[in-house]
């Protein structure tokens, strides 16, 4: 029956199990209740704003980038960022989010982790003054920053970050700045149910909402593809960042 089940244990694992003396068992700690708020769910565009910072290495790691990115939980839109040649202070981070609420409005909530420039009073004071609720979270929780930690990795990998770093602080930019606006207008998103995150923000009808049946088959002439109402393009020299452009305007 054990080996049914895929485990094989031999005369000899036996008469070791047999012999070794059983430990005392440990006494059982009781859990200690959770007394964390429960998560909020954002229900639409500036109700829930969330920001990390993560690590950027530039070639051969002689600098480490830290980058800083304020995200729109409901439509996933990149508000604001920044990049630091080393680590950002409180205030710095404050400043990025009066910035951002400046352009495009005020959070109900602003989402982060315990690091040292969240927990800090300066960052606590900013949000006080923007009528924000500042709330600590967990990686891996639901509800927490789990959403920014999935944006970091698609940026990353989007770019490819890893394989061709950036040299220096300005080029590190232009990758950014052109990875958020594919991120934020171009790139279907699957959790909005293929709209980008821009159609989402601010309202607009998605591009899926309008698409049309294709026709069934192949034309007599057997040569459709001829006649496709597309190419695909690229936003960047490396290939990385595929768009699809109409024909009439290739």
């Amino acid at each position: 029956m054990l080996v049914r089940v895929g485990t094989k244990f031999s005369r000899e694992t036996v008469r070791r199990y047999r012999k070794t003396p059983l430990s005392p068992a440990l006494p059982i700690k009781p859990e200690k209740p959770k007394t964390s708020p429960p998560a909020v769910r954002a229900k639409e565009p500036n109700h829930v704003w969330i920001t990390d910072i993560t690590d950027i290495p530039a070639l051969f790691k002689i600098w480490i980038f830290k980058l800083v990115v304020v995200l729109d939980v409901y439509s996933r839109f990149p508000i604001a960022f920044r990049i630091f040649a080393k680590e950002p202070t409180s205030a710095e981070i404050a400043s990025l989010v009066e910035e951002a609420a400046a352009r495009f409005g005020k959070p109900n909530h602003f989402v982060t982790d315990r690091g040292s420039q969240f927990t800090a009073t300066a960052f606590a004071q900013t949000l006080a003054r923007l009528g924000a609720c500042l709330r600590h979270g967990a990686i891996g929780q639901t509800g927490s920053i789990a959403i920014i930690e999935r944006f970091w990795r698609t940026l990353k990998e989007m770019l490819d970050l890893k394989f061709m770093p950036p040299l220096t602080l300005r080029h590190l930019e232009r990758k950014i700045e052109l990875g958020l606006f594919y991120y934020a207008t171009l790139r279907p998103h699957q959790g909005l149910n293929g709209a980008t995150p821009a159609e989402i923000y601010f309202g607009l009808i998605p591009a899926t909402a309008r698409a049309v049946t294709p026709p069934r088959g192949r034309s007599p002439d057997h040569v459709a593809f001829l006649h496709l109402p597309f190419r695909v393009g690229h936003l960047d020299r490396q290939a990385g960042l595929p768009i699809l452009i109409p024909t009439a305007l290739a």
